[in-house]
């Protein structure tokens, strides 16, 4: 299949490609390609690599640790289907390497992020942004908001500000954020 190429710091003329169900979509060297049923092990990988840190308080064995987390992220993808029937997980490469996976639902008012999440040795590499950046294109074109939630204390909190996400509202463990285009009156 192949790929539409989109330059994130320039205006795109057509509609984002992400809606049309099957495509693939390159940003620079990162390429969104929809999930598909053998892109399960990876996907669990990606989700494991974001519990790391948990996981090593919890002083598990490794195959404990394993049985555990193929349970959590089984119970959160199925919950997360239920409650989003539309949502599209997508599996970021960059450079032709699987380096992450993005999980959006689209509305007729708003594209809401679920997850964006990078593995490890491609954190810090501009892929999260060329990402993000596509995301709000999309968003830009349609006239639409983009709306996440982020955990207390993440990090990702503060990227998020800086690309232009402003806080909405803080429960007690997350904080829902909100970016909406540059209005044209």
């Amino acid at each position: 299949m192949d790929g539409i190429k989109i330059s994130v710091r320039q205006s795109v003329d057509t509609a984002h490609p992400s809606a049309e169900r099957g495509r693939r979509v390159t940003l620079q060297a990162v390429t969104l390609e929809l999930a598909q049923p053998a892109d399960h092990a990876f996907l669990l990988e990606v989700y494991a690599c974001t519990c790391r840190e948990e996981m090593a308080l919890a002083g598990w064995p490794a195959d404990q640790r394993g049985l555990y987390l193929d349970m959590r992220y089984e119970a959160q993808r199925q919950s997360r289907s239920n409650q989003f029937p539309t949502a599209e997980c997508w599996v970021i490469r960059r450079d032709d390497v699987t380096a992450g996976s993005m999980i959006v639902s689209r509305s007729n008012r708003e594209i809401l992020l679920l997850d964006l999440s990078l593995l490890p040795e491609h954190r810090n590499k501009n892929v999260g942004a060329l990402v993000l950046a596509s995301l709000m294109e999309e968003a830009s074109q349609s006239g639409k908001a983009v709306r996440l939630r982020v955990e207390n204390g993440n990090w990702a909190r503060e990227w998020f500000q800086r690309l232009g996400f402003g806080i909405v509202g803080e429960e007690d463990e997350q904080t829902e954020m909100l970016w909406r285009p540059a209005r044209h009156d």
